[in-house]
């Protein structure tokens, strides 16, 4: 994982990953970030994510993959048409990633107050 993620606890990384892979494809989708840069964002962010290999997280971790190679689809698209539906791939990817971090983050929670 990258020099941010090292120190956390893996759930927190995970989490951490998710946000960063919403965050770029938000940007890109409502045009503050062009071709370019979703496709250098979503390689950094890909490498990160596969270098995580924490199985207690996949949960939140595999939609990421997803939506980090959704994202480099769509960077790469050259007509409008396939554009548009990997635009549509990433932003149901985005939903599922953020509806999985609230899962992650609440179980976390719960586990934090069974103590």
């Amino acid at each position: 994982m990258s020099d941010a993620t090292t120190d956390l606890a893996p759930i927190d990384a995970a989490n951490l990953l998710a946000g960063q892979a919403v965050a770029f494809a938000a940007a890109y989708l409502d045009g503050r970030h062009d071709a370019e840069q979703l496709a250098a964002n979503a390689a950094r962010l890909q490498r990160d994510l596969f270098a995580a290999r924490d199985p207690a997280v996949n949960g939140i971790l595999d939609p990421a993959r997803l939506l980090a190679i959704a994202m480099l689809h769509t960077a790469r698209a050259q007509d409008e048409a396939r554009q548009d539906r990997w635009q549509h791939v990433m932003g149901a990817l985005v939903e599922l990633v953020r509806i999985e971090s609230r899962a992650l983050r609440d179980s976390k929670v719960a586990t934090e107050e069974g103590r």
